[in-house]
């Protein structure tokens, strides 16, 4: 879990994994946030292509796009994978 910032905004832990790596801000340890943002807002955020599928846990649940993040969570972003 993180803590927010001097300025009291909430802060999440943001990891990105594999072929996402590249969009990893600097700050991705206590990365600031809005409350009520959402996971497709922070993918918007962070320039990935929206064509690029990802699966998203927070707190080591899997969620949506929709869901909206509050502050002190762990995100995780996986590409998806494809096999055969």
């Amino acid at each position: 879990m993180t803590a927010s910032t001097s300025n009291n905004q909430p802060t999440i832990n943001l990891n990105l994994y594999a072929t996402l790596s590249s969009y990893r801000p600097d700050d991705q340890e206590n990365y600031p946030i809005h409350p009520g943002l959402t996971i497709a807002e922070l993918i918007k955020q962070l320039s990935i292509p929206e064509a690029m599928g990802v699966s998203v846990f927070v707190n080591g649940e899997t969620v949506g796009k929709e869901f909206q993040l509050h502050g002190n969570e762990e995100v995780k972003i996986f590409p998806l994978m494809g096999g055969g």
